[in-house]
């Protein structure tokens, strides 16, 4: 059995609360900007086994746009490679962090990415070759800093594949990389590359007086919770909750939605508020 040996996040055993905290409203009437910080698949967009097919919900897009019309900055920090989120989200957000944060996509179209050392180069293309060597090229998904094995369309024939395929990852875990599973597979990463990494990267750039806020759906969110934890709100986005570090939790898409035009409610608010202050 691979050992996870990735992540140092403590996960309680109870389900956070359902709902939003009155406590946040409060704070957002009062604060001097919105910075919303979301995972991609299972949070703006339903899990598919078609990931070039993976569209925000109805209504998502349009309640985003709106908010970054009002102001509020808007950044994605998402397992995916991260140029493939402008095209599925129709947004381009002011900062897109990809590859569990490994990679990052500015919005004048520059690209920076964590450098990885050699060693860890060399162990995850043999990862790589050891999963094409069982499984069809579909489903191994090689990235800046990992290689992911999708199960969501996984024939029933190959899952006996599997096991044998772990034994293999095993002796790479043992030299070094992170075993991690996440929603519809598993995958073998470098050593210290997590999602936590971006949060703490668009802390350091928020401005004064913004409210945080981080949502995200999966285990590899985790990382990211932690790393924000009292600095703003962190908000599990799942159908029947889970257990997490997160605040509270919500379920997609009906309470997302509600969710972000009720801050769109706010932020309205205040800056009609604002505009009569002015004129008087």
């Amino acid at each position: 059995m691979i050992s996870t040996g990735a992540s140092t996040v403590n996960i309680p055993s109870t389900i956070p609360p359902r709902g939003i905290p009155a406590w946040f409203w409060n704070q957002l009437r009062r604060s001097g900007g919105l910075s919303l910080f979301l995972d991609y698949d299972g949070t703006l967009a339903p899990l598919t086994a078609e990931r070039d097919r993976a569209h925000p919900w109805p209504g998502i897009r349009e309640a985003l746009e709106s908010l970054m019309n009002l102001g509020a900055r808007l950044a994605i920090i998402s397992g995916r490679r991260a140029h493939q989120i402008p095209t599925l989200l129709g947004l381009r957000p002011a900062d897109i962090f990809g590859c569990h944060g490994a990679e990052r996509l500015m919005p004048d179209g520059t690209r920076s990415s964590q450098e990885i050392p050699r060693w860890v180069e060399h162990l995850l293309n043999a990862a790589h070759r050891e999963a094409l060597e069982l499984l069809p090229p579909e489903m191994v998904e090689m990235k800046a800093a990992s290689v992911e094995v999708h199960l969501r369309s996984m024939p029933q024939d190959l899952r006996p594949l599997i096991p044998q395929l772990a034994r293999s990852w095993e002796a790479l875990v043992h030299r070094g990389l992170s075993f991690r599973h996440f929603n519809g597979g598993f995958e073998l990463r470098a050593p210290g590359i997590h999602k936590g990494l971006a949060v703490e990267r668009l802390l350091q750039e928020t401005p004064n007086g913004h409210l945080v806020t981080l949502l995200g759906d999966d285990t590899t969110d985790e990382d990211a919770f932690e790393t924000l934890g009292e600095r703003g709100l962190s908000i599990l986005v799942h159908p029947k909750g889970r257990r997490s570090i997160a605040q509270c939790h919500i379920k997609p898409p009906e309470e997302l939605l509600d969710f972000l035009r009720q801050i769109h409610r706010e932020l309205e608010g205040k800056m009609r508020k604002g505009v009569k202050m002015c004129a008087e």
